[in-house]
């Protein structure tokens, strides 16, 4: 009997994982080719090819290699020097550094039904510089999206007197659920801390009777 998609919370099936790093499946006779090709037009062209193959990535950058429009294996490369091939090789480089962002305030109804506005600051980095470029179009814009979304949830369950007493507790639980989110989802950023600024944690806006 086949194996069930393990389900999760919401009831779906986690998206799979567009990449596969472990996969052993060859090049076509084609691609072989072409490669070959590529191979000694750039021995030809020496020593004007070099400057094209060879290529430089910081200390906190990495490049994701693409042979014919499939990932290099190996992983990302960098630090330092690396090499590619003319016409049959791209590459992308990926920041590693530290990002921090602004959640624009979020204006929602808390438990005790006072609507407020909301904003947090969120710390991340990208773990993983190949499942970064593979599995997601813009890692950088749906980290701040899914924050919004996870800061929007969780105060709507707070009351407004928890939302002022219970700050570490409530960027802890952001930080859990974001955490969750990228493991089940295949994501692959690292959210290092989540917190309020000290002026105008919450903006009271009104409140229903």
């Amino acid at each position: 009997m086949p194996q069930q998609p393990r389900k999760t919370t919401s009831g779906r099936a986690p998206p799979k994982r567009i990449l596969d790093l472990t996969s052993d499946a060859d090049f076509s006779v084609c691609s072989w080719l072409v490669t070959i090709i590529a191979f000694i037009f750039a021995f030809l062209t020496l020593p004007i090819s070099i400057w094209l193959c060879i290529k430089v990535v910081q200390e906190y950058e990495r490049a994701v290699i693409f042979r014919l429009g499939r990932v290099k294996r190996g992983g990302a490369r960098g630090p330092g020097l690396f090499f590619i091939i003319p016409c049959i090789d791209s590459f992308k480089k990926i920041d590693l550094r530290v990002v921090s962002f602004e959640v624009p305030p979020q204006e929602l109804l808390s438990k005790d039904s006072v609507t407020v506005a909301v904003d947090a600051v969120v710390y991340f980095r990208i773990s993983n510089a190949t499942i970064s470029v593979i599995n997601v179009e813009d890692a950088s814009r749906s980290t701040k999206l899914l924050a919004q979304t996870t800061l929007r949830n969780i105060l709507g369950t707070k009351t407004l007197a928890e939302m002022l007493s219970d700050r570490e507790a409530i960027s802890l639980q952001m930080q859990v659920k974001m955490k969750l989110y990228n493991k089940t989802h295949c994501y692959t950023f690292i959210v290092l801390e989540i917190f309020w600024p000290l002026k105008h944690k919450f903006k009271y806006i009104s409140e229903k009777f």
